[in-house]
């Protein structure tokens, strides 16, 4: 067997004589995951070959933290070692630890075979003396097993992931990246092994905003537990791009020319991007978010918030986005200065009817007109739309600006498709 002809594997039941030295090292390995690691592990360096584990002081804190909490969860840049530490930390863990079952799921199972991979590639630069023995199945690209009893076995995630298995630890590598219903089903299907006394270990990249990685990050930041797992919080740890050395403002102009921006903000500032396809851009939102906080509100007519002071005789555009009123999504009517385009003022409610809406609609039309000023308006007739502009026809003593509607449309307003 080719196991058997590697001298870097040691045999189950191997004996060896240690000296009052190496058991000394043995107790502080067994206490120590962090000089374990920094002491006696090797890694593959692209270029330089096996390199000792010279770990940055972001990868000695997310040690500690994999030591210190039973759920831990990892947002984490690209390429800032997080398999590496990850594999080391999962190996102490299997080495020091007698009869448990380490669990490694990751999106691909070429990932997962990688893991294993690093994983062995640790383990056979070891000092032969501080091994564990391995078991007769335990070698291979999947699997590690030593003869205390622990194991270490790696998967793909899919929903049945894990079933049938008593798992100590769980360590889920780029979760974000498994489709969205294969992550709900599978957490559904690990939660009872968790809630029983297994540990959690969660580490990737952001992908969307809306699947499970992202519920249990911002659940993590705010402390708050797992619904599906007893008594489980999990404790947030953030790698952000430019802590691993060498990387500056050069390095993110470089990658930004090479990836775009999007995917720069994605993978590198580990910003929870839609993944659905939007109206508006993401960066664009991104951007109104921050230049909303700037913005200051400087006066209010009713309800309708000001940004600007209208102007006597000054032009405005007034739309409407009518809403059913049910608590889900907003009526809005929204004022803009003409020809600047420049936003002036806002009025939205998921709660108004369409009555309540035209009121607003009419009161702020009537203001504009007694400060003489020219007001152009119009409103979404799809739906709901149609309740305000009925009100609007029906009414009296209507305000005096211009209701605009599509060229040689049938009816008032305008109409919203895809188109």
């Amino acid at each position: 067997m080719a196991r058997v002809k590697n001298p870097n594997l040691k045999r189950a039941g191997e004996q060896h004589e240690y000296t009052p030295e190496q058991i000394h090292e043995l107790r502080r390995c067994t206490e120590d995951p962090e000089y374990f690691i920094i002491k006696y592990c090797h890694i593959q360096h692209p270029v330089k070959g096996s390199v000792p584990f010279a770990m940055y002081p972001y990868q000695r804190r997310m040690v500690q933290t994999f030591a210190r909490n039973r759920f831990v969860i990892v947002l984490a840049a690209r390429q800032i070692g997080k398999s590496w530490t990850a594999g080391a930390y999962l190996l102490w863990y299997a080495m020091f630890h007698f009869e448990k079952t380490v669990l490694i799921a990751s999106n691909k199972n070429s990932n997962a075979m990688e893991m294993i991979h690093r994983i062995r590639f640790i383990y056979e630069r070891l000092p032969h003396w501080l091994k564990p023995g391995l078991t007769e199945d335990g070698w291979n690209k999947h699997s590690v097993g030593f003869d205390n009893g622990s194991r270490i076995l790696s998967q793909a995630t899919t929903e049945e992931t894990g079933r049938g298995l008593s798992i100590s630890l769980v360590f889920l590598d780029e979760f974000a990246f498994v489709r969205d219903a294969i992550q709900e089903e599978f957490w559904t299907s690990i939660s009872p092994t968790l809630s029983t006394g297994g540990s959690c270990i969660i580490c990737s990249t952001p992908n969307g905003d809306t699947n499970k990685f992202a519920q249990l990050w911002r659940s993590a930041h705010v402390g708050a537990a797992d619904p599906d797992i007893a008594n489980a919080v999990f404790v947030p740890f953030e790698v952000k791009w430019n802590e691993p050395p060498g990387r500056d403002e050069k390095f993110k102009r470089a990658e930004i020319s090479k990836i775009g921006e999007t995917r720069w903000k994605q993978e590198y500032e580990c910003q929870f991007l839609s993944s659905e396809p939007l109206l508006v851009d993401t960066n664009v939102l991104a951007n109104l978010t921050r230049e909303l906080e700037n913005t200051k509100i400087v006066g209010r007519f009713g309800e309708i918030l000001f940004f600007k002071q209208p102007q006597e005789k000054s032009t405005y555009l007034i739309g409407v986005d009518p809403a059913t009123g049910s608590g889900h999504d907003f009526t809005t009517i929204e004022m803009f200065e003409c020809p600047s385009m420049e936003q002036v003022a806002e009025w939205r409610s998921n709660t108004t009817s369409s009555a309540t809406t035209y009121h607003v609609l009419k009161r702020l039309l009537k203001m504009l007109e007694k400060m003489n000023c020219t007001v152009y308006f119009s409103v979404e007739n799809n739906g709901v739309g149609e309740g305000i502009i009925s009100l609007y026809e029906a009414d009296e003593s209507p305000p005096s600006a211009e209701f605009i509607s599509e060229t040689n449309a049938q009816r008032l307003g305008i109409t919203t498709t895809g188109k």
